[in-house]
């Protein structure tokens, strides 16, 4: 019975948390893969990747 509780509650958090995306890029924007090699540290040991999202009309850079 808890387990359907939590269940329940997880995916009501996720709808309410999820954002969808609206906005339309304009032709000035770039988009561009972030990869950052493995490390020495166990956080870092498989390494990293982000794209990045620029658009210098719409006033966006996000990673």
């Amino acid at each position: 019975m808890n387990l359907k509780i939590i269940g329940s509650l997880f995916y009501i958090f996720l709808f309410l948390t999820s954002k969808t995306a609206t906005a339309q890029l304009s032709e000035s924007s770039k988009i561009g893969i972030l990869t950052i090699g493995p490390g020495k540290d166990v956080y870092s040991a498989f390494g990293h990747s982000a794209m990045r999202i620029t658009d210098t009309v719409l006033r966006i850079d996000n990673v």
